[in-house]
């Protein structure tokens, strides 16, 4: 069964109630920013952009489905001849710009509209330059214990020490240079090392990890240093050079982007290794839940909740989903993916799975920590598929002193307080 009539399945069996929101734009060159605004002939796209993406003919805007704007707009492609308007963004003006096509999608991830221009090549060089992220380099030292990712099938290697300098252009490429880099002296190790050298391993993608802070992923091995020495227990690598194509590096440099939900709740988020991993700070001094949705509201949302179990001393975490289905025992709270009532005919093995682990885990006085993870993309029909270098609406709440029954179908206690923001990975 195709994932896309699998979708249509999951609409058809538990969806006939719920709204949809947005979704994530992709290689995003701008987005609309506090006092700017973006405009089609007279229709105001503002409150629905998610963002903007290069495409061939010119732009493509990526926003959140409404009858304010589809109707003009799907007017205005269906005229003859495609009539040209002023589109403007964030202070950017091209005076005539073609919609094109207009593309409208919903998947458990959100629902999501894509519409593209065509610019004359003059206006669109103007428009896209205008967008591009700044570019910035910076330098990483004297990093201690941390894992190198050689590629889908590859275990990892661990490694004791490195120096290491990282360019970083947000446009979608980098270099890094180790040096001084200090591997285990494994079978593994020695696999990679050989094969490094002698180029084989040009296609694998490669990611690091500096102790439990990503570094970056999605790097290519171009060249690797000659210098080695070995010993008993290790392998040092003198220098070590590796230079990658469309790379992502983590942000902010070495670490975990901290999101301050408000003064009692924190959320940090980052890839590391082939991973994303949030880190859960409850400050208020008691147990109550955390969670996050992927999406622009509660629901209907791929959610991660957490919370501290009094009872066992231990933490929990569900990987959820929230249909927003009112006739649903649970409603309005989400469900465990692998409750019954997401099942679907004909369902892949990898649908209905929890698949988000527990990391580390810590009560401390008025705080509780609970940091998890999960793969970026787990073809489980209810789970977000995370991809570098996209943008995406997410949903924080809390309960402030209550948790999450840990049962399938139980009424469970409404958030607190709750916050969005857009994400990017």
């Amino acid at each position: 069964m195709s994932h896309h009539f699998r979708i249509f399945l999951l609409c058809f069996l538990l969806c006939p109630l719920t709204g949809c929101g947005d979704g994530g734009g992709e290689q995003v060159l701008g987005a609309g920013a506090t006092g700017s605004s973006t405009k089609f002939g007279e229709t105001d796209l503002t409150p629905f952009l998610r963002a903007v993406e290069r495409h061939p003919e010119g732009v493509k805007l990526h926003l959140t489905p409404h009858s304010d704007w589809m109707n003009p707009v799907a007017g205005f492609i269906q005229e003859s001849g495609a009539a040209e308007r002023r589109l403007v963004h964030a202070g950017k003006t091209v005076e005539k710009a073609r919609a094109t096509e207009f593309v409208w999608d919903w998947s458990p991830s959100g629902e999501r509209a894509e519409l593209t221009f065509h610019l004359a090549p003059e206006a669109r060089a103007q428009f896209v330059e205008a967008l591009e992220p700044n570019k910035e380099s910076r330098r990483q030292s004297a990093l201690s214990q941390g894992i190198l990712y050689a590629g889908v099938g590859i275990p990892s290697i661990s490694f004791q020490s490195a120096i290491v300098k990282i360019t970083d252009k947000n446009s979608g490429s980098g270099s890094a240079t180790f040096q001084t880099l200090t591997l285990g002296n494994d079978e593994v190790t020695q696999n990679w090392l050989t094969r490094a050298r002698v180029g084989s391993l040009s296609t694998a993608l490669m990611s690091a990890q500096a102790s439990s802070s990503a570094l970056f992923s999605g790097g290519k091995p171009s060249t690797v240093g000659a210098t080695v020495s070995t010993t008993s227990e290790q392998v040092q690598i003198l220098s070590l050079g590796l230079t990658f194509e469309n790379v992502t590096f983590s942000q902010p440099a070495g670490g975990l982007t901290v999101w301050d939900v408000d003064e009692n709740y924190q959320i940090s988020y980052g890839i590391v290794g082939s991973k994303i991993q949030l880190k859960f700070v409850l400050k208020n001094g008691f147990d109550g839940w955390m969670g996050v949705a992927f999406h622009q509201f509660f629901f209907p949302a791929d959610t991660i909740i957490v919370w501290w179990d009094a009872q066992t001393n231990s933490p929990v975490v569900w990987d959820a989903y929230n249909p927003g289905i009112p006739t649903l025992p649970n409603f309005p709270a989400p469900l465990r993916d692998d409750n019954p009532i997401l099942g679907v005919p004909g369902a892949s093995p990898y649908d209905n799975q929890q698949n988000v682990q527990i990391v580390s885990a810590n009560r401390s006085g008025d705080t509780i920590t609970i940091v998890c993870e999960r793969d970026l993309d787990t073809q489980d029909l209810y789970d977000y598929r995370f991809q570098l270098g996209t943008s995406f609406a997410v949903w924080a709440g809390y309960n402030e002193n209550l948790t999450f029954v840990n049962e399938f179908n139980a009424q469970q206690p409404f958030y607190t307080k709750q916050a969005g923001q857009t994400w990017r990975l």
